[in-house]
């Protein structure tokens, strides 16, 4: 939205679809690469494109990635079910607390994976409890806009 209304109605789309039009060409590009070479994961077709150093750049970058997600999930559970726990603002200490036990429980079984095949089934989890939320916003929203 943000970016919309800086660039305006006209630019904005335009911009978003030439986004979606490049993204669309360099996926296509990656798997006709690792096809083309028998490399049928991205690791290995940004090494026999980029050579070592890429791959290396490429899975530090990949892992910064997952750092910033994985930050950024125990930030929303720690003000989410903090204040869900607590019925208010949680203190500092509590909202330590929840950071710990969900990360020690949750994420840190599943960063000690060795196959990340396995973590289809915490990704379908993950949106179901996505769906959830979103459902009980829309559904118990309303009632506490409006008391």
């Amino acid at each position: 939205p943000y970016a919309m209304k800086q660039c305006g109605w006209l630019a904005g789309v335009f911009l978003i679809s030439l986004i979606a039009l490049l993204t669309n060409l360099t996926v296509r590009m990656l798997v006709e690469s690792g096809v083309r070479h028998n490399n049928f994961d991205y690791e290995s077709t940004v090494e026999h494109v980029l050579g070592r150093s890429g791959r290396v750049i490429t899975m530090a970058s990949m892992a910064m990635f997952a750092f910033g997600a994985m930050v950024t999930y125990a930030v929303i559970i720690g003000d989410t079910v903090g204040t869900l726990v607590h019925g208010g603002d949680p203190t500092a200490g509590e909202r330590a607390w929840v950071v710990f036990v969900f990360s020690t429980i949750a994420i840190l079984p599943l960063c000690l994976l060795r196959d990340m095949a396995h973590l289809s089934w915490s990704s379908s989890a993950s949106i179901f409890a996505d769906v959830i939320l979103v459902a009980l916003v829309v559904g118990l929203g309303p009632q506490e806009a409006n008391p």
